[in-house]
């Protein structure tokens, strides 16, 4: 057989210039022929080669592989075979190579033609990579965060932080539909965010979403996430938390402020009413005392006693509506301005939160207590801390300080808003004045009336883009 492939001149000449590697072994795995790029790629002289086996070159780990390769091809199951494999070369290095093995019969022998491609580069990157996705794997399966990785429709991967969130196990949701999970009504929304996410490469923002527990419990969540690239495909890596705590805080912070926002407008409604009453009842009060002097007509003394019992009774009430719009003194005490803030900030964390708004107290000394009413102060602070977020509609910084100074406590709110014209700081306090869509236009007016019936002073700077600073001023002299 030999000497029928050397007679064919062509094959010849592209067998020994061939840029691959190319060799002839005899059935027995015996190195018959082989070419220069052969030799050079397992870097052994081709003298050297002549005197070796298949098996020589091939490590142990990798004999099995050949073995079952060459027995389906000496069975006739296969004219050919390819298979990735480690090779030895010379000094005991190992490549890997791509090896192409084929059969060359005639009427008296067979023998293997073998092509050989180094590979080895290209494996060790693979092997590289697969490296860095078992730790990257091992890393996000151990994170206590919760992950997940997700295309527009199934869960690619979750981790266990993650499965144990969703009451679940990873093998229960990997592979299964996103809407398994999410709230019918809220999956056309988030579908077309994911898709237009995984389009432009880019996922934006925080992702707020109820999602159905297996028990049949609802779940707020909020999620992070970013582009990657999975097995081949774009996908969403996300990281997310239970945020359902947070939410029934949030709506009960804002059920509070709305009451707070309530109370004080039926205060002054309240203290409106009783001036409109009480004037003209007094004037009514006073002539009827005149008609019952003149006590000339006896008739009309069982009619006075009425009108003098139902007066009475409608002063009883209009004295109600006014402590109910101005707190009598009975009702200061001696109240700790700076707790009174920390308070009133840790109500509006989470709508600070839902704006993006970073709350900053500035560290202090000690201040004084004084004579105050404490929920009134805290309805004053609430009010300008709640304008200050609000104002910030892309987010921001609010900085608040508080100290002593000349005889007075100072406080101070600077948020990074969008600010004031001069015409809209000029109606800053009028009642019912406001630049939000859904406002009542009387939270600085009766914030106002607030730091006014502390006998202090409320003062406000703005300008357009520049953010509005709002300084209250109490005098200590309350103590």
């Amino acid at each position: 057989m030999l000497d029928n492939i050397e007679t064919q001149g062509a094959f010849m000449n592209a067998f020994k210039h061939a840029f691959i590697g190319m060799a002839i072994v005899d059935v027995d795995g015996n190195f018959i022929m082989v070419n220069r790029s052969f030799c050079r790629i397992l870097e052994f002289e081709q003298e050297e080669l002549l005197q070796k086996n298949v098996i020589d070159v091939t490590p142990p780990q990798d004999y099995n592989l050949v073995s079952c390769q060459l027995q389906r091809l000496f069975n006739g199951e296969t004219d050919a075979f390819e298979i990735e494999k480690r090779c030895y070369k010379k000094g005991g290095g190992i490549m890997w190579g791509r090896l192409s093995v084929s059969v060359y019969q005639d009427e008296k022998d067979r023998h293997l033609i073998i092509q050989l491609q180094d590979i080895t580069e290209r494996k060790l990157q693979e092997e590289e990579l697969l490296e860095r996705e078992r730790e990257y794997r091992k890393l996000v399966e151990d994170a206590p965060d919760a992950m997940v990785i997700h295309d527009a429709e199934k869960f690619l991967f979750i981790n266990q932080a993650g499965a144990e969130a969703l009451q679940s196990s990873p093998q229960e949701l990997v592979g299964q539909p996103l809407t398994k999970i999410i709230r019918q009504e809220e999956w056309p929304g988030f579908h077309e965010r994911v898709a237009e996410a995984l389009e432009i490469g880019r996922a934006e923002g925080v992702v707020e979403l109820t999602v159905v527990l297996p028990d049949g419990k609802l779940m707020d969540i909020l999620s992070t996430g970013s582009v990657i690239n999975y097995q081949g495909k774009k996908a969403i890596q996300a990281v997310f938390r239970n945020n359902t705590a947070q939410k029934e805080f949030e709506t009960k912070s804002n059920y509070l402020l709305q009451q707070y926002e309530k109370m004080n407008l039926v205060s002054e409604f309240a203290a409106s009413v009783a001036h409109e009453i009480k004037n003209p009842l007094t004037i009514l009060k006073g002539f009827i005392q005149l008609i019952e002097i003149s006590k000339q007509n006896k008739a009309y003394t069982q009619y006075e006693n009425l009108i003098f019992s139902e007066i009475d009774r409608i002063h009883l009430m209009v004295n109600e509506f006014l402590t109910l719009a101005k707190p009598s003194e009975e009702d200061m005490k001696l109240t700790d301005l700076h707790a009174a803030l920390q308070q009133s900030i840790r109500l509006l964390n989470a709508h600070a939160t839902a704006h993006n708004v970073t709350i900053h107290l500035e560290k202090i000394p000690p201040i004084p207590l004084i004579h105050a009413i404490e929920n009134k102060m805290k309805q004053a602070f609430i009010n300008i801390i709640k304008n200050a977020i609000e104002a910030m509609q892309g987010g921001g910084n609010l900085h608040i300080a508080i100290r002593k100074w000349n005889g007075n406590i100072i406080i101070r709110f600077a948020d990074e808003g969008c600010g004031m014209t001069e015409e809209e700081l000029r109606k800053v306090t009028t009642p019912f004045f406001t630049t939000k869509t859904d406002g009542t236009g009387l939270g600085m007016m009766i914030t106002n009336n607030i730091i006014k019936s502390h006998d202090g002073e409320m003062e406000v700077e703005s300008q357009v883009g520049e953010g509005t600073k709002v300084s209250l001023i109490i005098p200590v002299s309350r103590q």
